[in-house]
């Protein structure tokens, strides 16, 4: 049962290699068939920045359905609503922008888990292939899947990166260099020594 890529793209870094993708902000998703078709091993979909609404971004992980590249969507915060509305599309990873606290991490990565873990809401549909596969096996894949992806953007949030660090059911976590800089009052200053050893 590999709806998402998931194990694919897992493979490839417990390899040691690096995977390669691209970023798609523009609404059709014929840009998203074309990355996989291309080879790439994932494609970052952005729900935060953009055009794109809930219809196309499942039009995108639809996309690339059938290839060896692996779906991430960024949603808008870290809101359960926003989260609620992709994670049952079944994308390889939900990426949660700007989150300033280990508090603000917990909740969202609770919103990405099942209870007991957390409150999740169960919307099985595709992620069962509609009825054509086992529940009970879809639950057990759904400890790990999607991918939990925490974006570091704020000064802030690297105040309390320990504590974030630290939280179960984290997988990765992103740096949004622009924004940091910003939030540092150092705007694209990538050779500040502060800056570079964030």
């Amino acid at each position: 049962m590999e709806i998402n890529n998931l194990e694919k793209f897992l493979a490839k870094v417990k390899a040691g290699k690096c995977p390669l993708g691209g970023i798609v902000t523009m609404s059709d998703p014929a840009i998203t068939e074309l990355v996989a078709a291309a080879g790439f091993d994932f494609v970052f979909i952005d729900g935060e920045h953009g055009e794109l609404d809930r219809t196309t971004e499942m039009l995108h992980i639809m996309a690339v359905r059938g290839t060896d590249c692996a779906a991430f969507v960024r949603v808008p915060d870290s809101s359960h609503t926003e989260i609620k509305k992709v994670i049952d599309f079944c994308p390889a990873g939900i990426i949660i922008p700007m989150v300033m606290n280990a508090e603000e991490a917990a909740d969202a990565i609770a919103a990405m888990k099942y209870p007991p873990a957390g409150n999740r809401g169960c919307g099985f549909r595709r992620g069962i292939g509609y009825g054509a596969w086992d529940v009970d096996e879809y639950w057990e894949k759904s400890k790990h899947d999607p991918l939990v992806i925490l974006q570091i953007e704020h000064i802030d949030a690297v105040r309390d990166l320990d504590r974030i660090l630290a939280l179960d059911g984290l997988d990765s976590v992103l740096v949004g260099p622009y924004d940091l800089s910003a939030s540092m009052d150092k705007h694209g200053r990538w050779d500040d020594p502060e800056l570079c050893a964030v």
